[in-house]
C-alpha cells in the first residue's frame, strides 16, 4: 500500500509539474496568438481599436512568460516579447506620445531583438534581421528622399535613424553616418546663408547629441556662437574642441580669434589667456606672438590713463603705474619675439622702442630706434 501511494504521489506530482510547465507555455503561445492572428490583422484592416485591445492583451501574457523560468530565455518567447513590445511603441506614438513610455517600451524591444539575433535558433534570427533590413533600408530611403526635397533636418535625422536601428543588433547601416553628415552640413550652411542663426545652432545642437564628438559639427556649433556673438560658449566649445582633437591644427585659429574678441572688447585678461592657449598649440604662432604683444601695451596704456584720472595723492596711483610698467615689460618681451622673427617690420620695431623708453631703458631704446630708421 506504501509504495502505492508513493508512486500515486510522484504521478500527481508529475502532473502539477505538466500543468505548470504547459501553463506557462500557454502564456507563451496566446501572446503569439493574440499578437500574429489579432493585433497584426487588426492594423492591415486599421481597426485600431481592436489592435489597441490585442497588443496590451499580448503585453499581459508575453510578460508573464518572460518572468517564469521555464519560458523567460525560450527564443520565442524572446521574439515575441520584442515584437510585441514594437507594436507598443508604435501605438503609443499614435496615441499618448507619452516619450517615457515610448523610450521604455523601445528599450525592451531592442534588448530583445538583440537577444534573438545573437541566439543560435536560425529561424527567429534570420526574422529579425529581415525586419531590422527592411526597416533601416526605409529610413535610409526616406532620407534619401527628404535630401532631393532639400528637406536637410528630415534627411539627417532619418540617416541617424537608419543606423539607429541597424545597432539594435550591432551592426552599422552602410554610408549612413556619412550622408547624416552631408545632410547636417548642407542644412546647417543654408540656414546660416539666410541669417537663421538660431534655427542652425538648435539644429547642430540636436546633431550634436547623436555624435557628441564630431569634429564637424563642433566646429559647426563655434562658428554659430562666434556669428552670435557669444564668446562664452564660443570659448566653451572651444576647449571640448581642443580636448577631443588635441593635434588638430585649426585649435590655434580657433584660440586666436577668440582671443582677438576679447581684445576688441578691451576684456585684456581673457585675451592674454586666449593668446597663450593658441601659442600653446604652435610656440612660433607670429600673429599671436604680436597680438599678445599688442594685448600688453593697450592694457598697460589703459592701467596709466585709469592711474593719471586719480589725485596724485591716491594710494592707488602707485599700484597702477607699477601694474602698467609690469605689463608693458610683458609686452616688450613678445614684441623681441616678434622682432626676432620679423626684423623689417618697421612698425613693430618703433613700438618697441617706444615701450623701452617709456619703462626708462634708453640703450634698447636707441638701439631698437636705429634699427627701425634703417628700414625705408
Amino acid at each position: 500500500m506504501k509504495t502505492n501511494l508513493k508512486v500515486t504521489s510522484l504521478l500527481t506530482l508529475g502532473l502539477l509539474l505538466g500543468t505548470t510547465i504547459y501553463g506557462q507555455k500557454m502564456m507563451e503561445t496566446s501572446a503569439a496568438s493574440e499578437y500574429e492572428n489579432k493585433f497584426v490583422r487588426a492594423l492591415e484592416k486599421r481597426d485600431f481599436t481592436s489592435a489597441s485591445e490585442s497588443i496590451l492583451k499580448a503585453k499581459e501574457f508575453i510578460d508573464q512568460a518572460s518572468i517564469n523560468e521555464e519560458t523567460k530565455n525560450s527564443v520565442k518567447t524572446l521574439y515575441y516579447k520584442a515584437f510585441i513590445y514594437v507594436g507598443l511603441v508604435e501605438l503609443t506614438k499614435s496615441y499618448t506620445k507619452d516619450e517615457s513610455k515610448i523610450k521604455e517600451y523601445q528599450n525592451i524591444a531592442n534588448e530583445n531583438m538583440n537577444l534573438v539575433y545573437n541566439n543560435p535558433n536560425t529561424k527567429y534570427k534570420t526574422k529579425v534581421q529581415d525586419y531590422i533590413d527592411q526597416r533601416a533600408l526605409q529610413a535610409f530611403q526616406y532620407g534619401e528622399q527628404q535630401y532631393t526635397l532639400k528637406n536637410y533636418e528630415n534627411a539627417t535625422f532619418a540617416f541617424i535613424e537608419s543606423n539607429n536601428i541597424k545597432k539594435t543588433i550591432g551592426l552599422t547601416m552602410e554610408n549612413s553616418a556619412i550622408n547624416a553628415e552631408v545632410s547636417f552640413l548642407t542644412g546647417i550652411n543654408t540656414y546660416l546663408d539666410a541669417n537663421k542663426t538660431d534655427e542652425a545652432l538648435k539644429f547642430a545642437e540636436v546633431f550634436k547629441s547623436y555624435y557628441p564628438t564630431n569634429r564637424k559639427v563642433l566646429l559647426s556649433l563655434i562658428d554659430i556662437q562666434f556669428k552670435k556673438s557669444n564668446l562664452t560658449e564660443y570659448e566653451k566649445l572651444t576647449d571640448e574642441f581642443s580636448q577631443a582633437n588635441p593635434n588638430d591644427s585649426v585649435n590655434k585659429k580657433l584660440y586666436y580669434n577668440l582671443a582677438t574678441s576679447y581684445l576688441t572688447k578691451k576684456e585684456f585678461n581673457k585675451a592674454e589667456s586666449g593668446y597663450k592657449k593658441a601659442l600653446s598649440f604652435d610656440g612660433m604662432y607670429i600673429d599671436a606672438i604680436y597680438q599678445l604683444a599688442s594685448t600688453y601695451i593697450s592694457w598697460a596704456m589703459d592701467l596709466s590713463k585709469e592711474a593719471s584720472l586719480l589725485p596724485m595723492k591716491d594710494p592707488k596711483v602707485k599700484l597702477l603705474d607699477d601694474q602698467a610698467n609690469k605689463t608693458l615689460l610683458r609686452g616688450i618681451s613678445a614684441l623681441e619675439k616678434y622682432t626676432a622673427v620679423e626684423p623689417t617690420d618697421k612698425a613693430a620695431l618703433t613700438t618697441l622702442y617706444r615701450a623701452y623708453s617709456r619703462v626708462g631703458n634708453e640703450i634698447k631704446a636707441t638701439e631698437v630706434k636705429a634699427k627701425a630708421d634703417a628700414i625705408k
